[in-house]
């Protein structure tokens, strides 16, 4: 994916709206999400940013406040490049790319792709390999990446990513890592990068200070929370709804509307919040059941609609399909397998 004139109007006017963002900041969210709009045009993938408005139509909207706290502890460059890359490169350009590709080979194409990096397969991830692999599936409208790494994955795999990620500058890697402390060599690299999203594990032994120095150096990162069936009601509470309507809504307008009211706070919610990136990510557990699945995600739009703090919630998986519905009509399985480089074809 490229850089075009298109982009390049797109992020001077942006730039030109952020300047005042100190001193309304309501105002220039309002209007980076009409921009995202005017661009999606009359494309499918419309739905995905009148979805977004909605979320900031109330003017006390606690979005607000998490707009403002991401921006003030982000390196605006990185926002404004991280937020193209998505509204623009992804879900404009290359949601189109995707249908074309769709028909033309009659194959289903996810619009993210989603990988594990582990000890046993780190050498399919070098430099040369995984550019390959982007560039591959760049041609058939693939702009974001899912980049799950194992705990024993070798440093020099890392780096090798990371060198890839930087040249593809206008394509975006959401980067889950294991527990462990980063390394001083592996946060100079991303502090350098505009692309990426670190995704730490939630209430790991090394989640605070990595998402401190991740902060310090201006790099957006997320927590991730993997939910069982015995933590669906406790984090849900009274939003859980049963409306199969609400189930198919990406955002949270809708029948989750419904249920909004009784949306209460929650610890772990109250927690994220209090981040300088207050993002949570939410997976469900494998061992979960499908009703189990079902109750959880049928839930998560009344929280949505009606936060009880600033934060942002990614459903991963669901939200993943709910995309994969608007771009190409149906879900469609996002993993990549990746052979060790010996066994690569």
């Amino acid at each position: 994916m490229n850089n075009d004139l298109n982009r390049i109007l797109i992020e001077n006017a942006i730039r030109l709206n952020l300047r005042n963002f100190d001193f309304d900041d309501k105002r220039c969210i309002r209007k980076l999400i009409d921009t995202g709009i005017h661009l999606a045009g009359k494309n499918d993938e419309n739905h995905i940013f009148e979805s977004i408005g909605e979320l900031f139509k109330d003017e006390n909207s606690l979005y607000y406040p998490a707009v403002s706290k991401l921006m003030k502890n982000s390196d605006k460059e990185k926002f404004i490049q991280f937020g193209i890359n998505l509204g623009y490169n992804t879900f404009n350009k290359a949601a189109t790319t995707i249908q074309q590709m769709s028909s033309k080979y009659n194959k289903n194409i996810p619009w993210i792709a989603d990988m594990d990096v582990t000890a046993y397969n780190e050498s399919g991830y070098s430099t040369a390999t995984f550019s390959k692999l982007v560039n591959h599936y760049g041609t058939l409208g693939i702009n974001a990446y899912i980049i799950r790494f194992d705990a024993e994955v070798s440093e020099d795999a890392y780096i090798n990513i990371l060198a890839v990620i930087r040249q593809n500058q206008y394509t975006n890697f959401l980067l889950i890592l294991p527990d462990k402390p980063i390394s001083d060599a592996l946060l100079e690299r991303m502090s350098t990068l505009s692309n990426i999203l670190v995704g730490l594990t939630f209430n790991g032994e090394n989640t605070d200070n990595n998402r401190t120095r991740l902060a310090e150096n201006k790099v957006l990162s997320a927590v991730r929370v993997v939910v069982d069936g015995n933590y669906v009601n406790e984090i849900l509470g009274d939003a859980a709804i049963t409306d199969s309507a609400a189930a198919d809504d990406t955002m949270g307008s809708g029948a989750a509307e419904q249920a909004a009211e009784t949306v209460k706070s929650h610890p772990l919610l109250s927690r994220v919040a209090s981040y300088e990136s207050p993002i949570i990510i939410f997976e469900t557990a494998p061992g979960m059941t499908a009703d189990e699945v079902k109750h959880f995600n049928s839930g998560i739009p009344a929280i949505r609609s009606n936060p009880p703090e600033p934060v942002f919630i990614i459903n991963l998986a669901y939200d993943i399909q709910n995309i994969n519905r608007m771009t190409s009509g149906k879900e469609i399985s996002t993993h990549i397998t990746v052979k060790p480089a010996s066994n690569a074809e």
